[in-house]
């Protein structure tokens, strides 16, 4: 129920403000005993009459045109000088981008592309229930909060746990939104959100005020569907007649009455009032009289329930418009995004200076970038199952299974992680804590190298490590920067931080979260492990890294600093000078001030020969790269010549499938586009072929041959 609040139709209509408008408040204040409403006839203003604010923004404008009023005040006078309100008041109060000079009641809120966009996802994956849709449970309430009184419309949920309120109407009302990280539990599972705990005062149409003291705001709270028009339906029918219903809209709901508040809306009288086939149903709560039943005759659209359909992937759909994407000029490679940080960034990035703490081997202590200090759902007994399953796969493949014993054996000799005594474990258990599942993965050029990487992606109730894990400031610099700058020295130099994200350790309190189980006999409970440092995987990893590899070089000197803000990507150094005595120098410089901070600068290359014999043998790169060779980022350099150079890991290999062949493609990194006219005959290859994800897979019976053009 919750989550139909969460995935509502964008913003739709503004909510209607009943607040007097600036400066008219005398004025009117002293004619409201001698004019009558043009709406009802009865003796208050029109922006008071609950029939005028209970219709559209555009239904308004049009009823204030046949009035005769005057847009700004809603009142009748001649021209503009004789309005109440000054001259310089009378422009739109509403919305910082509105320029026009009318009342809030008429003020229109227009969607961005972006909220219509999210709108038409939204519609796409809700159902549209038409003869059977079923009219919730909605009234008009008045909402009251330190800055002004605002008429709304209220959903009656019996399925949600407490009350919710739309943000932005909540700051409206001068209520303080300080939002926090919470987890919020729905139908389709936990969801991360930012919300705030909010206190107002409600109140139905005759103006008796309630507290509600612990609502919850969330953002662009919204409900699809139209006007019901509840007030006309009744004037037929006998029963309800002389009930005081009103016409209500889905657009205009902006608070959810949860079960928290059940003594507001639960039915005080004796009996409900029914219609002859039991399908209409009201009855009078607290604040108003409600009414729930099947779609009107007289409705324009159907009801909109938002229930997220959770469809099963088209993996051959999904893998063509990836293909597609491939093919895009957008597609090159490279997008600069350096642009300032966010607000959530910069808290982010503060908390990392905050909490950073030089251990004393000189190593980076530095916290994890949570957005959900609270608890956690429990995430063992996943853990646990997972583990008999890696425990089989290993059973079946010897080798592998030494070579993963060897990965947990090496960690804990590194201090990478450690093992826990079950005193230690039983306390674990009782604190915050998370199991993570693990798994093998390996190098495609190093298959004796086994890597143990943590699945922080797992969900249990919803909810994974990642999930309650900030991404972080993005620190790590524009390839494209790095490779430019790269080819303007004469001498260069490469090289790679080894096991960097094992080198920042993290607090006691976060290893609690980055346990896992391992034994390598089935015949025994499993050991208790924790990791200490941070882990690939993990959503902030890269963030604090990279933050921690700036730190070290900022405490060296500003030349050294400048050296890893703009020739570092992730982990590799690529950088160059004129001068090779400059380049031998600033390069044992930086690798001092990383062994300080125990990152270890290693696998050497440059295209000087006097530069590398300035590093020992162990130090260099295997072969110290010879032209054919190729790193980790699938570029070759040639040390001699300072070429780059490109290699594909299926060099050689004949493609006998479309599949075959797209691997092929994929696998040339080309940051920079130098061999795009290569690829591009590839690309065209597969385009001409390529109509359906079912031929990826079967065997080409015709060569391949480009199409050519004739003259």
């Amino acid at each position: 129920a919750k989550e139909r609040a969460l995935i509502g139709v964008g913003n739709v209509e503004k909510r209607s403000s009943v607040q007097r408008p600036v400066g008219a408040s005398s004025a009117a204040g002293s004619e409201t005993g001698g004019v009558k409403c043009p709406k009802c006839g009865k003796n208050h203003m029109l922006e008071k009459c609950v029939k005028f604010t209970s219709v559209s923004v555009g239904a308004r404008f049009a009823e204030a045109k046949s009035f005769g009023v005057h847009y700004r005040c809603l009142t009748k006078h001649k021209g503009n000088e004789t309005c109440p309100i000054p001259a310089n008041e009378q422009q739109c109060q509403e919305g910082r981008s509105c320029r026009y000079c009318h009342h809030p009641l008429l003020h229109h809120q227009r969607r961005t592309k972006e909220e219509e966009s999210s709108a038409s996802d939204q519609m796409e994956k809700s159902y549209i229930c038409n003869d059977s849709a079923h009219h919730l449970e909605l009234l008009k309430v008045f909402l009251r909060g330190p800055r002004k009184t605002i008429l709304t419309t209220a959903l009656i949920d019996s399925g949600c746990s407490r009350t919710f309120v739309d943000e932005d109407l909540a700051k409206d009302l001068g209520l303080k939104v300080k939002t926090a990280a919470m987890i919020l539990q729905g139908i389709h599972g936990a969801k991360n959100v930012e919300a705030a705990r909010v206190s107002l005062d409600i109140a139905g149409l005759t103006r008796e005020w309630y507290s509600v003291s612990n609502a919850t705001t969330l953002k662009k709270l919204r409900i699809p569907g139209g006007e019901v028009k509840w007030a006309d339906w009744a004037k037929d029918q006998p029963k309800f007649a002389k009930l005081p219903l009103e016409n209500v809209s889905y657009a205009d709901v902006r608070i959810l009455l949860g079960q928290d508040v059940k003594e507001l809306t639960e039915n005080v009288c004796t009996t409900k009032v029914k219609s002859d086939d039991k399908k209409y149903v009201a009855y009078r709560c607290k604040l108003s009289w409600t009414i729930s039943g099947p779609r009107l005759p007289s409705d324009k659209e159907a009801v909109m329930y938002c229930c997220i359909i959770n469809d099963e992937i088209d993996h051959g759909t999904a893998l063509l418009q990836e293909f597609r994407n491939f093919n895009s000029l957008e597609g090159l490679g490279i997008t600069d995004k350096s642009i300032g940080l966010s607000r959530h960034e910069t808290e982010d990035l503060e908390h990392m200076q905050n909490g950073t703490v030089v251990l004393s081997d000189g190593r980076f202590q530095i916290p994890m970038l949570w957005k959900w200090s609270g608890g956690v759902p429990p995430s063992e007994e996943q853990a646990k199952r997972r583990l008999i399953s890696l425990q089989k796969k290993l059973r079946l493949n010897p080798r592998l299974g030494e070579l993963y014993e060897k990965s947990i054996q090496d960690d804990e000799a590194k201090g990478y992680i450690r093992r826990l005594s079950p005193m230690e474990a039983a306390d674990l258990r009782k604190r915050r804590h998370w199991f993570l599942p693990h798994f093998a993965v390996f190098h495609p050029d190093k298959a004796d190298k086994c890597r143990r990487v943590l699945d922080a992606a797992a969900r249990n109730g919803g909810v994974s490590l990642n999930s309650l894990l900030n991404t972080g400031p993005n620190l790590i610099t524009s390839l494209l920067g790095v490779l430019v700058r790269f080819r303007c020295g004469r001498i260069a130099v490469n090289a790679d931080v080894k096991e960097m994200f094992s080198q920042v350790a993290v607090p006691p309190a976060d290893s609690d979260m980055l346990a896992f189980l391992w034994t390598s006999s089935v015949d025994r409970e499993p050991d208790v492990y924790v990791n200490q440092r941070h882990v690939f995987g993990a959503t902030c990893s890269p963030a604090v890294a990279n933050f921690a590899l700036r730190e070290a070089a900022k405490r060296k000197d500003a030349a050294i600093a400048q050296i890893v803000n703009e020739a570092f990507y992730m982990d590799d150094l690529y950088w160059s000078d004129d001068n090779e005595d400059v380049v031998i120098q600033r390069s044992h410089e930086l690798k001092t001030a990383f062994r300080e901070a125990c990152f270890e600068l290693s696998k050497w290359v440059s295209n000087s020969r006097k530069v590398i014999e300035t590093w020992p043998m162990e130090e260099r790169a295997s072969v110290v790269k010879e032209l054919a060779g190729m790193d980790s980022k699938g570029k070759g350099f040639g040390r001699r010549m300072g070429l780059l150079t490109f290699a594909c890991r299926r060099q050689g290999e004949k493609a006998k499938t479309l599949s075959e062949v797209l691997s092929i493609l994929t696998s040339v990194f080309d940051p920079l586009g130098i061999v795009g006219p290569f690829v591009l005959k590839g690309k065209l290859i597969m385009q001409a072929r390529l109509t359906n994800a079912e031929f990826l897979s079967e065997e080409m019976k015709n060569p391949i041959v480009m199409p050519r053009k004739h003259p």
